[in-house]
């Protein structure tokens, strides 16, 4: 009855989420529970201490490193002897419930962000209330409410789904470790910025604006998108001059965008690719155009580690373009570690934002 309750707060937990710019989860899992219930206070002695608990838990990511989450556990029971007749045993149960304040000590950008995976260590405490049943002994409940604390790591998928391994100590009588499943909801999107609307075409003449010198005009591919003007009346003559040969708008050298990576990672998440995706379609649009892919990372590990993750980024970027059909004739890479950050490494989204590759324009075949 006890799990079914549990089960069914869960459940309605999990009905009431919404996406927000934080993160809520929900997460349900078993382990091993230790309950030690003092002697003088049952009247009789401990001959099993250890039991298989149950727990759930509903939480709040407020950000990358700071969350709240509520649980509710049944821990199990302890065996008591009652008294030096063998067949005279008694049991004491233990349930638990309480909110723990959570701090990720280490954090792979995974968490609080939408669509990402990442790996988590945390360390929480709060305060809880315990409650106790027996069967067959008395037993005298010295306090009900106690400060809890803990520790844990968790893995979490792009999708959401992860699963956690933690501790919690309970008062001085009862603690237990757990395996939990995890579900995730929300998230703050993820750090990539937009590329230019590489698609759009505003007066409709089948020429990108990126390549259309008369955006607003429909116009001809000859006349680099502006419309062709019809001579009228008598033709005036003229002595032959060259006409000059404007630049390729598709080959001006200039900056597109950014892609940003997770933590000592060069995988693409979702909302890169499809930024990548853009990109990709843009290219097909310019086939003059050269792109620049340079890879960089934050501080914090060796020069040689950092250089190495660079050029992983770029390489990940360039092979992503390839598959679209993107000639690497057209790309470039370069990598640079952590030498040339876009903004100072003195903030956890400072070194979010130089996790990154720059793409640019270099020119024209």
């Amino acid at each position: 009855m006890k799990t079914m309750t549990l089960l069914g707060a869960v459940a309605l937990s999990s009905a009431a989420l919404t996406a927000s710019a934080g993160e809520w989860y929900i997460g349900v899992g078993t382990g091993v529970s230790s309950l030690a219930p003092h002697e003088g206070t049952t009247g009789g002695k401990v001959t099993e201490y250890r039991d298989t608990p149950v727990r759930g838990l509903v939480g709040y990511q407020f950000s990358e490193r700071l969350g709240v989450e509520g649980y509710y556990a049944d821990l199990g029971a302890a065996e008591i002897q009652v008294d030096a007749n063998p067949a005279n045993k008694g049991a004491i149960g233990y349930q638990v419930g309480g909110v723990h304040g959570v701090y990720r000590i280490y954090n792979s950008d995974g968490f609080a962000h939408k669509g990402q995976s990442g790996m988590s260590v945390f360390g929480k405490a709060g305060v809880g209330v315990m409650r106790n049943d027996g069967e067959n002994v008395k037993f005298e409940r010295l306090n009900d409410y106690h400060f809890t604390a803990g520790v844990g790591a968790e893995y979490k998928l792009s999708n959401g789904f992860g699963v956690r391994v933690d501790g919690d100590v309970y008062d001085k009588d009862a603690a237990a470790a757990y395996v939990s499943a995890m579900a995730r909801f929300g998230g703050a999107a993820s750090p990539v910025m937009d590329l230019p609307d590489a698609m759009a075409d505003s007066d409709g003449d089948g020429i990108l604006d990126n390549a259309d010198q008369c955006p607003s005009q429909p116009g001809v591919a000859e006349n680099f998108g502006c419309p062709m003007v019809a001579q009228v009346g008598d033709p005036i003559p003229v002595e032959y001059s060259p006409i000059e040969v404007q630049q390729d708008p598709c080959a001006n050298p200039r900056a597109l965008g950014r892609i940003y990576f997770a933590l000592d990672s060069a995988k693409l998440d979702p909302s890169a690719q499809s930024a990548l995706n853009g990109l990709a379609d843009y290219m097909m649009q310019c086939a003059s155009a050269v792109i620049d892919l340079s890879g960089h990372t934050c501080a914090g590990a060796s020069e040689e580690h950092n250089v190495g993750l660079s050029k992983r980024r770029s390489e990940s970027v360039a092979a992503f373009l390839a598959q679209r059909g993107v000639s690497p004739d057209r790309l470039m890479l370069n990598w640079y570690g952590e030498s040339q950050p876009a903004v100072p490494n003195d903030s956890p989204r400072g070194m979010q934002l130089n996790r990154r590759v720059d793409i640019s324009v270099l020119g024209g075949l």
